[in-house]
């Protein structure tokens, strides 16, 4: 295996957890915008439990990367075996944001608490499977433009 292809394998995690990241905040902000134009009344965002800030919700999606990356670990997303097709990636990135989603909704059954909508939860897990994606498939073009 080239060096190469351990540097641009191993790049993949930040990557993740900035998409990770991204995907909260901006399914944070659709939902705070869905409560400020008053689209709970289409019954397609819910309520708000309690008011929770962008500071303390970061917080709460910074002890799900660590869930994040332990699972694309155990599905063999960063297996240094060299180049792999992006549709098999595609299938272990869907199977491995929906089992972090499947965790913190077990979570969220016992503790309420901890989000202040399921439609973040939901919204996050859309985003951060489609933000994922696309960085990945961003650093493949990368990568083979650079070879």
């Amino acid at each position: 295996m080239k060096k190469s292809e351990i540097v641009f394998n191993l790049s993949s995690i930040p990557i993740d957890i900035i998409s990770l990241l991204i995907a909260g905040v901006i399914a944070f902000n659709l939902r705070i915008q869905a409560t400020d134009w008053h689209l709970e009344t289409l019954n397609w965002v819910g309520e708000i439990y309690y008011d929770l800030s962008l500071v303390e919700y970061l917080f709460l999606l910074g002890k799900t990367a660590p869930v994040l990356i332990l699972a694309f670990a155990i599905l063999g997303l960063y297996n240094l075996s060299g180049t792999r097709r992006f549709i098999s990636e595609f299938g272990r990135i869907f199977m491995g944001t929906s089992l972090v989603l499947l965790v913190v909704v077990i979570l969220f059954f016992f503790n309420q608490t901890l989000f202040p909508s399921r439609f973040i939860i939901l919204a996050t897990w859309l985003f951060s499977t489609l933000f994922v994606l696309i960085g990945r498939y961003l650093l493949k073009k990368l990568q083979s433009y650079l070879f």
